[in-house]
């Protein structure tokens, strides 16, 4: 893997079970994950990035993109993974956008791949 596009990510699915304000959400993870983050802790932190960021090959970049009003993915998720991409000496590049969750202009997803790509 060259490198990682995300937008409005979030490094720890148990934290985001616990603060998302999307009604949907909490009851999808249920389902995707078979219950609560307290029931199956094991699954969420299998699937967190944050409790795998070790097994990230020393090369990878990541283009980390923020909503600033974001309710659903809390901009504190993203600059959580920021932190500790940072801490790591990977190669990271944060924007932040205003506005909430939304689906972001093509040239944020343009400016991530020539990142991530070295372009």
């Amino acid at each position: 893997i060259a490198g990682v596009v995300s937008i409005e990510s979030a490094g720890d699915m148990a934290a985001l079970f616990k603060k998302t304000a999307h009604r949907d959400i909490q009851p999808a993870m249920m389902i995707a994950f078979g219950g609560i983050p307290e029931q199956v802790p094991e699954v969420y932190r299998s699937k967190s990035f944050l409790n795998n960021i070790g097994m990230v090959a020393p090369a990878t970049k990541f283009y980390i993109l923020s909503a600033r009003s974001d309710r659903i993915v809390p901009p504190d998720f993203q600059k959580q993974i920021v932190d500790e991409l940072k801490k790591r000496a990977l190669g990271v590049k944060f924007e932040e956008i205003g506005g909430q969750h939304q689906l972001p202009a093509a040239s944020f997803y343009a400016a991530g791949l020539n990142f991530v790509l070295g372009k």
